[in-house]
């Protein structure tokens, strides 16, 4: 039989990308529910949904009823309980006083100034304001509704820096560190750079697999939450032929 004629290169092993990949979904950083710690009708709604709030920025105001006046009272108790209290050390020095009076006159003023804290906590509660910067993304109540304590006025997010979290796989969950570059490709198709926030200590019961967080930039809040994503960590380099399919073919 001829032999048959075959075609022969010399190729050198190079230094090819080890990464880790996995499925991931965009996260908010932080959300709350901002949540009404005194009764009252809300009077005022300063933000819109979908509406941005910096740090303080007043998201609920409800009415006010007689707070301010149970305020102006507390402080002229406190007035009249500081003069009091202010006599009984002058008569004091005199020797006309006794110590039991002055206690007496103390308490009476620290009770006065307990009272004015309280006073105004209960008129700074009338105003929900945010806890920190975001975006509005639900309102669920109306200007006119009626608030119980622990009635949600709103909910907010954190989505600068974005989340991107996914589950790592128990073999690949040594290779990843705090700190590591993370690329993420979504859905949308926009390419995001990070960096890993947080690797779980503990794997989950059933998958095995443990929860990874990584921060990208968002400053122009243009990304959302809740998008799918393709996560890849480089994980180091490893030595390689490239060989194409089509020779083995």
């Amino acid at each position: 039989q001829p032999l048959s004629s075959v075609m022969v290169k010399n190729i050198q092993a190079s230094d090819y990308p080890v990464t880790v990949s996995l499925r991931a979904r965009t996260e908010p950083n932080r959300a709350v529910d901002v949540k009404a710690e005194i009764i009252g009708r809300i009077v005022a709604l300063p933000v819109e949904k979908g509406g941005q709030v910096n740090v303080g920025d007043i998201i609920c105001e409800l009415a006010a009823e007689d707070r301010h006046e149970i305020l102006d009272q507390a402080n002229a108790v406190l007035s009249k309980a500081q003069l009091d209290y202010d006599g009984a050390l002058r008569l004091k020095s005199g020797g006309y006083q006794s110590r039991t009076a002055i206690a007496d006159a103390l308490a009476r003023l620290e009770t006065a100034k307990a009272s004015v804290k309280r006073a105004k906590l209960n008129r700074d509660k009338l105003f929900i304001r945010a806890p920190f910067a975001g975006v509005v993304d639900a309102r669920p109540v109306e200007q006119g509704d009626f608030m119980q304590r622990g009635d949600v006025c709103a909910q907010i997010l954190d989505l600068n820096p974005l989340l991107v979290s996914g589950r790592l796989a128990e073999t690949s969950v040594a290779k990843i560190n705090v700190g590591d570059k993370v690329g993420a490709s979504l859905a949308t198709g926009e390419t995001l750079q990070g960096t890993v926030r947080f690797v779980e200590r503990n794997s989950d019961l059933v998958t095995r697999t443990f929860r990874l967080e990584a921060l990208v930039a968002n400053s122009d809040l243009s990304l959302r939450s809740g998008l799918t994503a393709e996560m890849t960590i480089p994980v180091g380099t490893a030595r390689a032929h490239l060989v194409n399919a089509s020779l083995l073919v």
